[in-house]
């Protein structure tokens, strides 16, 4: 058995509930702070498509207020050439299903410093930094995850 699986288990099999530190210090100082908890995981250790071994999947959740989601789309398709001078799209996408106002995308890095790398960069390009500024206030959430290729999916 992994060890997050010997962890996570159905108790009194849980290795967490019995680790002293967790409940005595951490649940008490985490849970009044809980609003929601999203768990997901990913696995595989083959590098991707031409050489794509991991991808960064971002999903804002857009304000409600209305046209916030055209809008904050508008902004970023407008901002692409300038994000795609330091990696490439893989995709985007609105959600029929789900959270509304919710949009995703995907970039293809080929690890992690890649990743690093490009997003400090784009950081620094004015072009993406007007991006930022204009569609910040547009926005509820940022939720991120890191992805890495299946076996099956070369």
């Amino acid at each position: 058995m992994e060890l997050r699986e010997r962890q996570r288990a159905p108790a009194p099999a849980r290795e967490l509930a019995k680790n002293a530190r967790w409940t005595a210090e951490y649940l008490p100082l985490t849970r009044p702070h809980l609003v929601r908890q999203d768990n997901g995981s990913s696995r595989g250790d083959r590098p991707g498509r031409a050489g794509v071994n991991r991808q960064h999947l971002r999903v804002p959740q857009l304000s409600h207020q209305a046209g916030a989601a055209k809008q904050w789309i508008d902004l970023f398709t407008g901002s692409l050439k300038v994000r795609e001078k330091y990696s490439k799209i893989v995709g985007l996408w609105t959600t029929d299903a789900g959270q509304p106002n919710e949009v995703c995308h995907i970039w293809a890095y080929s690890d992690l410093n890649a990743r690093a790398a490009a997003r400090a960069a784009s950081a620094k390009d004015p072009g993406w930094q007007e991006f930022m500024k204009s569609s910040t206030g547009l926005l509820d959430e940022m939720h991120s995850t890191i992805m890495l290729p299946a076996a099956h999916s070369r």
